[in-house]
């Protein structure tokens, strides 16, 4: 069993892809979403469980914000790691213990380390799953 759920929302299906090909193995059930609106549907369906948003801020139909509110109206709980082009300052953004911030293009292992420190690592004996929606 997984220790949660972790949704990666960007209307780029390439980054999605990206972004899941680095968490393959990471022992979270991983789901790749490129419409927000599907996010929130599937944030309210999985409810406790998602343990992480990744998102990108500015998205057509939905902001990243935006998005972040609506997920958390599910997911009391979840953390949030926000994605741009754009630098933090430039958006008004500063990173607190339930939020987080890494400005696009961005290493591997840089986004590993920023999802560490928002909600830790999984065991090594749990079966990773990775969806694309």
């Amino acid at each position: 069993m997984n220790k949660g759920i972790i949704l990666v929302v960007d209307d780029q299906p390439l980054m999605v892809k990206l972004i899941l090909a680095v968490l393959d193995g990471c022992g979270f059930e991983v789901l790749g979403i490129e419409n927000p609106a599907q996010a929130v549907t599937v944030a309210a369906a999985k409810g406790e469980r998602v343990r992480l948003l990744i998102t990108d801020l500015r998205m057509g139909g939905m902001s990243g914000t935006e998005l972040a509110t609506r997920v958390m109206a599910h997911c009391p709980e979840a953390r949030v790691l926000f994605m741009s082009g754009a630098e933090a300052e430039e958006l008004g953004l500063s990173a607190d213990s339930r939020h987080d911030f890494i400005r696009k293009p961005f290493p591997n292992g840089e986004l590993l380390r920023r999802i560490e420190a928002l909600i830790g690592t999984p065991s090594q004996d749990e079966t990773p799953a990775r969806h694309t929606g």
